[in-house]
């Protein structure tokens, strides 16, 4: 759904409702997910447009779920709309992700002490 069918139908769900909230609300998203999306591809020296597609090496597909799994901690965006900006995947896998990164922060200390210094930079 585009952000302007979301307004749309958001509308017209609730006729009270304020267009330029939700709007605002949708582009703020989006923006702070396009942010995560290069914080994480230059943290580990790698284009967007890899981390987007279908590359599968072990690298790549391990920036791409530490960015599917902070753009679902930080953004409002929900699984099936994380998985349109990768590529078009699954809901399916931006959970497989989320599982993956949040196993390997409970097992690893090197790995979460990474995820936190991504989310400290997120988040200034």
């Amino acid at each position: 759904m585009q952000a302007t069918e979301a307004v749309r139908v958001s509308y017209m769900l609730y006729p009270g409702f304020k267009k330029k909230m939700v709007f605002d609300t949708l582009l703020t998203s989006q923006n702070k997910a396009t942010d995560i999306e290069q914080w994480v591809s230059s943290y580990y020296g790698i284009s967007t447009t890899k981390i987007k597609g279908n590359d599968r090496h072990r690298v790549v597909v391990l920036a791409r779920h530490v960015a599917m799994y902070l753009i679902r901690k930080h953004t409002k965006m929900g699984l099936v709309a994380i998985g349109r900006r990768f590529s078009s995947r699954d809901h399916t896998s931006v959970i497989h992700a989320c599982k993956a990164i949040n196993n390997l922060i409970e097992t690893e200390d090197s790995f979460r002490k990474q995820i936190s210094h991504l989310e400290y930079k997120i988040l200034q």
